[in-house]
């Protein structure tokens, strides 16, 4: 092994710990690693420098990571310095203050002429948001995201004034011919190709159907919708083919590429494959053309270091690592694991190397591994790097000269592409496509990290009875770790404006969910938010939990039942209870229409009943007959983790008081219609007498949830108040009958404010 290639671990170790000190423990292991390859002091000393530039390097970008913004000054003088996009609801652009500061603009869909602004500086009025911080469990963080990239602010802009174009920089010049590039393809182009075309020739995939994304991702072939390393070497491939033929020397070209690669990157987004891709091309052309040698992963290792140098906060991005893993893992495999095949055999070589050295990574961001992978991969990865890639490329270029002749002709690919996205939506609803594994621990993601290094060893020393136990022994884990984990949770998930609470029990004794969110249009124009699909279906993978054994719905409201129907697309659901004439509404009526067509039991409950499982008993309480509306909701009482706990829907005044009259005493309240005035009377706090109260509410939701006077009856009943809309999500994690309660979001009151119990209600069985 080279000297220098020692350096890739320790320029990782000193750009981790610029991020996060603790990740000076990888020194550990890497000394360890050198003394048993009898390293040289000499690389000892290198890699000491290497580790410390790296982290002084990591340190001072980490520093200058800032924002010296004031958000009162509004409007704001702005100048666009990318184009405007689709993103969903909004068009959004990059731009820069006066102060040359990174800001996210966000603009109405209705601002049709926005496109046409790029590059221009404009008077922009709005308002000043900073970006959205994760505020449920393991959920995605866009204001880290934003801010690893130095942006803090996002500017919700109302409209825009006083113009000046302005003449565009070399990078933003090359913005500009990739906008008419774009605009070019959507011309000529049919519509149906528009989504592929623009994810593969401009690495974009905004434009492909939903549907198709979701069915590509669980294939385990998303990776084929992306500019990639296998793009870029087509490229090249492609011009150094062409470029011979019209006879240019080896020398020439090598200059060419030098040009047009850096430029290719750019056009088609600087995603870190491209940047990685194009830069180990560029290595190795530069050193041969300086005469001299270097192998495929010396390469690999000058830029991997290259680019944490330049841009040290990569090292977070899922994409960086996913690509660099699997680079990695299929350079080392070459030699020995990948040689020698047949063109099948290879491909399921290669997915198979590739999917092992990304399942850290895959697990640790998504919580999911693709099954069909190994055997989609061998009929759609020969499609796009023989056919279909090679296709649009050749059109596209093609259609600037006969644009006629390729609007014909595009009749090929286009139907091909027609069929294997049929296929896709097919064979990604086969059972067992996908295994969601749930989020691995920082411990359990050690022991992955060393399976797949023990894996990789043996698979080299060709002992595949070992790697297929090791497999196995994985597998049995994976599959009875729920069975044997001790450990229970209570989580009142963020949702915003609405309810949506998991309980999950210990030993996989149950798993239920009580309402499922659902955000409320208040126009025509309005999209509503999905809250299932974007919030509680990421979390209940994230959990790993692929199926519930019972969803209960308090009542009709679409803040309680907006999120099921996409939960149930993902989630198997074994049973569906609801209050009684609940499906006499429309909004219910419609989703248990939906239950009844995907074969779900669904029971309107109308009495009173209690049921143990494990150490848990639950009492389901129905209101009395003659309440209608938020009094109809079902409310359950449980003995959970040593605690009580009383989860009450929407009830109001009228069934408060029907409920006082019942052994209802809990440790811990889920305050009843999110807060609202009419409920949570002072004779019903008596009855419950609770030590903890938790709110779910949105942030500045326009109901004014939750009400001050409730607050005040809280607060003069002694209770300590969570709420979603200040904590984020809520979780009492537990241990047989001892647990602690968590959030998501810094708040003013520690955890051990709340941990000393009262003695539970024991009284859960009692006739009502």
């Amino acid at each position: 092994m080279k000297p220098f290639l020692p350096a890739v671990p320790a320029a990782l170790i000193g750009v981790l710990a610029g991020h996060f000190h603790l990740w000076l423990y990888l020194v550990i292991p890497l000394v360890i690693l050198m003394l048993i390859k009898k390293m040289r002091w000499l690389t000892f000393i290198l890699v000491a420098v290497v580790m410390i530039s790296f982290y002084i390097r990591s340190d001072f970008y980490y520093s200058t990571l800032s924002s010296t913004l004031d958000p009162s000054e509004t409007p704001a003088l702005l100048k666009l310095t990318s184009p405007f996009k689709n993103s969903g609801d909004y068009l959004t652009a990059e731009a820069q203050t006066s102060e040359k500061e990174k800001v996210i603009i966000r603009l109405s869909k209705n601002y049709t002429g926005a496109a046409d602004l790029f590059p221009a500086e404009c008077v922009w009025t709005g308002e000043w948001h900073e970006p959205s911080e994760a505020v449920n469990f393991n959920g995605f963080d866009y204001q880290q995201y934003l801010s690893l990239q130095n942006i803090h602010w996002i500017f919700h802009a109302e409209d825009f004034s006083e113009c000046e174009q302005l003449p565009p920089s070399f990078m933003e010049k090359l913005l500009l011919i990739r906008e008419r590039g774009i605009s070019h393809m959507k011309a000529r182009f049919p519509e149906s190709l528009h989504g592929i075309s623009y994810a593969l020739l401009f690495g974009d995939r905004s434009l492909m159907k939903e549907e198709h994304l979701i069915a590509y991702q669980k294939l385990g072939i998303i990776h084929l919708l992306a500019i990639s390393g296998m793009h870029v070497g087509l490229v090249s491939v492609l011009i150094w083919k062409v470029l011979l033929r019209l006879q240019l020397t080896r020398e020439s070209i090598t200059l060419i590429l030098f040009i047009l690669l850096p430029l290719y990157a750019v056009m088609t987004g600087a995603s870190p494959p491209v940047l990685r891709a194009s830069g180990i091309v560029l290595t190795i052309l530069a050193v041969r053309f300086m005469k001299g040698r270097m192998s495929l992963i010396e390469a690999f290792s000058v830029v991997i270091c290259f680019h944490l140098f330049l841009i040290p906060a990569a090292v977070m991005s899922p994409g960086f690592q996913l690509s660099y893993a699997v680079s990695l893992s299929i350079i080392l495999s070459s030699k020995r694991i990948l040689q020698q095949s047949s063109s099948i055999i290879a491909v399921l070589k290669v997915t198979g190397v590739a999917q092992l050295g990304a399942l850290p990574f895959l697990l640790w961001h998504f919580y999911e591994v693709s099954i069909a992978s190994f055997f989609a991969n061998l009929i759609y990865i020969p499609f796009y790097t023989l056919f279909l890639l090679p296709v649009l490329l050749l059109f596209y270029g093609a259609s600037f000269v006969f644009p006629s002749a390729v609007s014909i002709l595009l009749v090929i690919p286009d139907q091909a592409v027609r069929l294997f996205d049929h296929a896709a939506l097919f064979f990604s609803e086969f059972p067992y496509a996908v295994l969601v594994t749930g989020k691995p621990a920082v411990f359990m993601l050690f022991m992955i990290v060393i399976s797949q290094i023990v894996i990789f060893y043996f698979l080299e020393k060709r002992k595949y009875g070992v790697v297929f136990s090791l497999i196995m022994l994985f597998c049995i884990f994976g599959f009875s770790r729920d069975q044997i984990n001790p450990n229970g949770t209570v989580t009142f998930i963020d949702v915003g404006q609405g309810d949506s609470i998991l309980i999950d029990l210990p030993y996989n004794q149950g798993t239920y969910l009580i309402d499922a969110g659902g955000a409320m249009a208040f126009s025509d124009e309005d999209e509503p938010f999905r809250v299932g699909k974007e919030i509680i279906v990421p979390f209940l993978k994230s959990r790993g939990i692929t199926s519930l054994d019972l969803l209960i719905l308090t009542h009709h409201d679409w803040d309680h039942i907006g999120g099921a129907e996409d939960i149930a697309e993902e989630i198997h659901i074994k049973e569906v209870w609801t209050s009684e004439g609940s499906p006499d509404k429309k909004e219910m009526k419609e989703l248990l229409d939906y239950f009844y067509e995907q074969k779900i039991p669904v029971f309107e409950q109308n009495e009173t009943f209690t049921w143990e499982i494990g150490d848990a008993e639950f009492k389901l309480i129905h209101p009395d007959d003659h309440l209608e509306g938020n009094n109809n909701s079902l409310v359950l009482h449980a003995l959970i983790g040593g605690m009580s706990w009383l989860f009450t829907g929407d009830i109001e005044t009228e069934a408060e008081r029907s409920l006082s009259k019942l052994p209802i005493r809990s440790n811990v309240l889920k305050v009843a219609h999110h807060g609202s005035n009419t409920s949570t009377t002072d004779e019903f706090l008596n009855a419950v007498n609770p030590e903890i109260a938790v709110i779910s509410a949105g942030r500045n939701n326009r109901y004014g949830h939750p009400h001050p006077d409730v607050l005040k009856r809280l607060e003069d009943q002694g209770t300590a108040v969570l709420g979603t809309y200040s904590h984020g999500a809520i979780e009492f994690r537990y241990r047989k009958n001892n647990g602690t309660f968590h959030w998501m979001l810094p708040y003013a009151m520690g955890v051990s404010e709340i941990q000393n119990k009262k003695e539970p209600d024991q009284a859960l069985h009692q006739d009502p």
